[in-house]
């Protein structure tokens, strides 16, 4: 049922734009010119300190770039790691060409929930909510075994993936239906707790932004702070936090600098 064809996955991409939102994030990250090295080195360590002493197979959720993937030190450590995103820019293939035990996956980690809200009548947010539930939710065995078509493995990291996942899509209800923020909230809870779901316990890394600050870009005067994660996960329990200083420009926000606090968990 979570398993999607490559032809399926392509019209997904192409549906809701997920190629053009990927080449934002690094035409933005050369824009800050290093404002993001902090944020991208902490985030590397973090994925690194979690996997200590862990062997066997790694996988990658929302491997993207591979900018804050420490895929050098991965690849030296585990028999075999397993990249995972929905596309794969052509650096990206490129970059893993001369890892003989790194595979990319070609996958939608949102087991293909964002194809059928694009291609289903959605009547109300509640209703797609149980789908989601019902419809969308793998444990962490049907994840691996029947949208990864993998064995299950012995470590996994989501990085910087969380809090992506419900973004496109909500954007998408907006456009198409004009349901408010206020009503997608219960949507963005229940895509982020599938997600959190299929994280196998006691051998994952987390690293999601958790919240969004938003400035005055001209005074630098602080507008206001606004949460990004509804599952049940509390930003105290994080193992470490940073800023990453997203958006100096405002070209993501007019007339806003962002910056977001990240928070790296062991699950």
């Amino acid at each position: 049922m979570w398993f999607k064809s490559k032809s399926e996955i392509q019209k997904t991409v192409a549906e809701l734009n997920y190629k053009t939102d990927q080449n934002g994030i690094v035409n933005r990250m050369l824009r800050e010119n290093g404002a993001w090295n902090l944020h991208l080195e902490n985030t590397k360590q973090a994925i690194l300190q979690f996997s200590e002493e862990k062997k066997g197979t790694c996988v990658v959720l929302g491997s993207g770039w591979l900018l804050d993937v420490p895929l050098n030190e991965l690849s030296e450590q585990f028999s075999k790691v397993y990249l995972v995103d929905i596309v794969h820019p052509a650096h990206s293939k490129t970059k893993v060409q001369k890892y003989s035990n790194v595979e990319l996956i070609v996958a939608d980690i949102t087991c293909g929930l964002a194809g059928f809200v694009h291609s289903n009548k959605i009547n109300s947010v509640a209703e797609l909510c149980e789908i989601v539930e019902k419809q969308f939710s793998p444990t962490p065995n049907e994840f691996f075994s029947n949208v990864l078509k993998i064995d299950f493995p012995d470590f996994v990291v989501s990085v910087n993936l969380l809090n992506q996942l419900d973004i496109l899509i909500t954007e998408y209800l907006i456009e198409q239906y004009a349901f408010k923020n206020e009503e997608l909230t219960m949507l963005r809870k229940s895509i982020q707790a599938a997600h959190l779901a299929l994280l196998p316990a006691e051998s994952s890394c987390l690293i999601t932004d958790f919240y969004k600050r938003e400035y005055n870009l001209q005074s630098d005067e602080f507008l206001q702070k606004e949460n990004l994660i509804f599952a049940n996960l509390a930003y105290n329990n994080a193992e470490s936090t940073w800023l990453w200083n997203f958006d100096s420009t405002g070209t993501y926000a007019e007339n806003k600098k962002i910056i977001f606090e990240v928070a790296s968990f062991r699950m």
